[in-house]
């Protein structure tokens, strides 16, 4: 198998163009560690070394196992270790902060985003109810049915007349909400 080894190394040299002080550099071992490796004089990889051909020139793993297949990662396996990556990261962060797993959801679906560039998946982090906008989704679930009705109408009436309800409280303003009539926020609306 050293043999083998040494001709891999040999050629992924030749590859990458370096000689083998820049490939001991990329290892983070001595160069008569790679002279060794290069020469059949050593046994297999440690687990580190291999680490660092893998990560810092993309070589592929099965090719530095086996010598066959191509010897460098695509670029898609190479975007997708790097999600898979920025993934794991955010995740790990996430639950460094003692937030709750819905806080942590959106920390890690944020981070991972931004690593990613991934702009919806930002976006979908970022979508949060303020607390106006939570009170009246908790109200709306513990409506009846005929309330919910009654909530999805009004809620459809203020969204498409552009009504106000912030300024002049002394304002009046009319709506017309379909049904035979409906309280809401402490004002009747009848049909027209």
């Amino acid at each position: 198998m050293s043999g083998v080894l040494s001709a891999q190394l040999k050629d992924l040299m030749m590859a990458v163009g370096c000689k083998q002080k820049g490939l001991a550099e990329i290892m983070g071992v001595s160069v008569d560690r790679v002279k060794n490796l290069t020469r059949g004089r050593a046994g297999n990889l440690t687990r580190e070394e291999g680490e660092a051909l893998i990560r810092k020139l993309n070589v592929r793993a099965e090719w530095l196992a086996t010598g066959e297949g191509p010897m460098f990662r695509s670029d898609g396996e190479q975007e997708l270790e790097r999600r898979l990556d920025a993934v794991a990261n955010a995740t790990q962060k996430a639950r460094l902060t003692g937030l709750d797993t819905e806080a942590q959801t959106r920390v890690q679906m944020l981070l991972t985003g931004l690593e990613i560039g991934n702009t919806d998946l930002v976006m979908e982090a970022l979508n949060v109810l303020s607390a106006d906008e939570q009170q009246l989704v908790a109200h709306y679930r513990q409506s009846t049915p005929e309330g919910k009705k009654a909530l999805r109408s009004t809620a459809s009436v203020f969204a498409k007349s552009g009504v106000s309800t912030e300024g002049d409280a002394r304002k009046e303003t009319s709506i017309s909400v379909s049904g035979s009539g409906n309280r809401v926020a402490g004002k009747d609306y009848h049909e027209k």
